[in-house]
């Protein structure tokens, strides 16, 4: 090889070695940049350090550092029996039970499980709300033990109110919900027992226990309330947490004592918006029956959902929620700005109420329709208890992520990636939901889909995260 040659090739040489030095010193100052940012996450959004084998999301967001309160007041333990037979109840007749399971039963239970357990949320941002039976109930000490389990908490009795968990005790004995399921799961049959009563007394203990619940992003109030609680006990709850968190999300999922919660919502300074009232068709249209307004009875006369739900259109659903604002007294009275109308497995609605400015009572009505995930072609038994509670779940969750990152990045138009945990199973699955900019609207489309999800398991509300996800495909 000639000189030329030699000093040459220990040119290219040298001059790879330097490539190379700087590939490298890219990519050591890349990796701690990431590593700085990775720690600004980690302080505004806490990973949940979860195990490989666990169903829930790694990595949910904690909406920097708030709490998620939820209202349920009326628990119970869960009892489900299969039987043998793939065939439903018959009155008079004896039915033989293939298995026997129990489990965590109770609206607001099935909400707090389903983001602890299935969505990943430290337990640290959760807050229950609850009453149970007295210390000589064996039923509330078997229950308490199952919902300790499935919120990863030491305890959730009463001596541990700081926790995840502010149960109060009361006296009498806790009610069992007893779930009776065909072999296939497509008959399902509940049996409700009727609720331990509460005073007063109790009701003041729960409202001193939540108001030690730190910074709150958003509250739900979740099903009915046990006999003896104050028919305004959700709308004081509501208060308390409005008067130190005014712009709290507020998600309604009862049909208790809307009156005087509307009230409550109505007095905050902030927009109608950040509250939301969800509720299937018929329900919806039972509550109308119920006020008595005979505008709004006349309103919804031709519409018949008892025969086939499915065929309700947008145009009814907008009639039936206009219904429903003149059955309260009009837009003045109503403490919501959007409606979640769910309908089985039928397309659900988002329903959005606007004042008219300069008219006390005018508004107007538009619905969006969202299709719910199918179901039949899973060749799965399933189970829908609790399938709406993991609709509300998901639907809070997803709402506070969403509107948590808005308010970081101070724009209404986009997501800003790097405020959020960048390898989170939420972010990627809400990236599959609509377009839409709206983050109520994704957020209920991803609860939907969590609530589908839920049917697939027999526990109440839980569900697995590749389901949700093939669901938003």
């Amino acid at each position: 090889m000639s000189n030329v040659a030699k000093e040459g090739l220990l040119c290219l040489s040298w001059s790879c070695i330097q490539r190379l030095r700087i590939f490298v010193v890219t990519i050591r100052s890349r990796i701690s940049l990431l590593l700085v940012l990775l720690g600004l996450l980690q302080q505004t959004y806490p990973i949940a350090i979860m195990d490989p084998s666990s169903t829930a999301i790694s990595g949910a967001p904690s909406n920097a550092g708030s709490k998620i309160i939820v209202c349920g007041l009326n628990p119970a333990l869960q009892k489900r029996l299969t039987l043998q037979s793939e065939k439903s109840l018959i009155e008079g007749n004896v039915h033989r039970i293939e298995s026997m399971s129990e489990g965590v039963g109770g609206k607001g239970q099935d909400v707090a499980v389903a983001l602890v357990k299935s969505c990943g949320l430290l337990p640290r941002h959760l807050k229950l709300l609850q009453f149970v039976g007295s210390n000589d109930d064996s039923t509330s000490t078997r229950f308490l033990e199952l919902l300790a389990e499935k919120l990863n908490a030491q305890s959730v009795d009463e001596n541990h109110n700081g926790g995840p968990v502010c149960t109060i005790r009361s006296d009498g004995k806790l009610r069992t919900c007893t779930t009776i399921l065909s072999r296939n799961g497509l008959e399902a049959t509940e049996l409700v027992e009727p609720s331990c009563e509460v005073n007063e007394e109790n009701f003041e203990r729960l409202m001193k226990c939540q108001e030690d619940r730190g910074h709150v992003g958003a509250i739900c109030v979740m099903g009915s309330m046990p006999p003896g609680c104050p028919t305004d006990a959700y709308a004081r709850l509501i208060r308390s947490t409005l008067e130190k968190n005014p712009n709290a999300l507020c998600l309604i999922d009862s049909l208790v004592g809307l009156e005087q919660i509307f009230e409550v919502l109505k007095s905050r300074s902030s927009s109608t918006d950040r509250s939301v009232l969800k509720i299937n068709l018929a329900e919806l249209r039972n509550l109308v029956i119920g006020k008595g307004n005979h505008r709004a009875l006349e309103m919804i006369a031709n519409i018949k959902i008892e025969n086939d739900i499915s065929l309700i259109s947008v145009e009814e659903v907008e009639t039936l929620s206009k219904a429903f604002v003149y059955a309260f007294g009009g837009m003045s009275r109503i403490g919501v700005g959007n409606l979640l109308l769910t309908n089985g497995r039928y397309p659900a609605n988002i329903v959005n109420l606007q004042a008219i400015d300069n008219d006390r009572n005018g508004f107007r009505c538009k619905s969006i329709s969202i299709d719910v995930p199918e179901l039949c072609g899973k060749n799965k038994a399933l189970f829908p208890i609790g399938a709406g509670d993991a609709v509300a779940a998901g639907t809070l969750l997803a709402w506070n992520y969403l509107d948590s990152s808005r308010k970081k990045e101070k724009s209404e138009k986009k997501l800003n990636p790097l405020i959020l945990d960048f390898d989170t199973f939420l972010m990627h699955a809400l990236d599959k939901t609509s377009t839409s900019i709206l983050p109520l609207e994704r957020a209920f489309e991803f609860g939907l889909a969590c609530g589908s999800a839920s049917c697939l398991i027999e526990e109440n509300s839980e569900f697995l995260i590749d389901d949700v996800l093939s669901f938003l495909q």
